[in-house]
């Protein structure tokens, strides 16, 4: 059984969230509520500026990759084991978004609605295939441009690697989240 180690932060947020409450009577009852409504609790707490930031995405393409250039980008602090993991296909995707004969404008919104579906399902693990761009008569493949530009954006967006040859290769990438449920206390 492994231990979890709380933050001064995370134990100060528990009992603020839980300073109000009160010991139930033995003969109360309560109901217990589906995860969904548990994250948009969590989302309450989200800003407006920070909820609109979820669903813009800038197309500006910072870099180009090939068509069989290896993606990888994680946030800064992440665990390597964790990392390894993920470029090993170790951690199991529990979605999958298929990107192929999609336009720009289609990937973008089905980008953004798979990562907010993701998160309100507590779902940390996703794959996107995006494809190689192979019938493009250039040598970028512009959705995975673009995919890879869109993830580095997103503020959601833990770490993102090309997949495993099994899973895509090149055409795909794992895809970890925040988890945002260790914020709904």
């Amino acid at each position: 059984m492994s231990k979890f180690i709380l933050s001064d932060e995370e134990i100060a947020l528990f009992r603020g969230a839980v300073k109000d409450a009160k010991p139930l009577k033995p003969t109360d009852k309560v109901e217990a509520k589906p995860a969904r409504q548990a994250f948009r609790r969590v989302k309450t707490h989200l800003s407006a500026s920070e909820e609109s930031g979820m669903n813009e995405l800038s197309d500006h393409l910072r870099e180009t990759v090939t068509q069989e250039q290896v993606l990888f980008f994680a946030q800064p602090g992440l665990p390597q084991k964790l990392l390894r993991d993920l470029k090993q296909g170790r951690i199991k995707q529990t979605a999958i978004l298929d990107l192929h004969g999609y336009t720009i404008d289609m990937a973008r919104d089905a980008v953004l609605k798979m990562i907010e579906a993701c998160i309100e399902r507590g779902i940390r693990c996703f794959r996107i295939i995006h494809g190689k761009g192979k019938l493009q008569n250039t040598h970028q493949p512009v959705l995975k441009n673009h995919v890879n530009n869109w993830l580095q954006q997103h503020k959601y967006i833990l770490a993102f690697c090309s997949a495993k040859p099994a899973d895509g290769g090149a055409g795909a990438v794992y895809v970890l989240l925040k988890n945002l449920y260790k914020l709904n206390i």
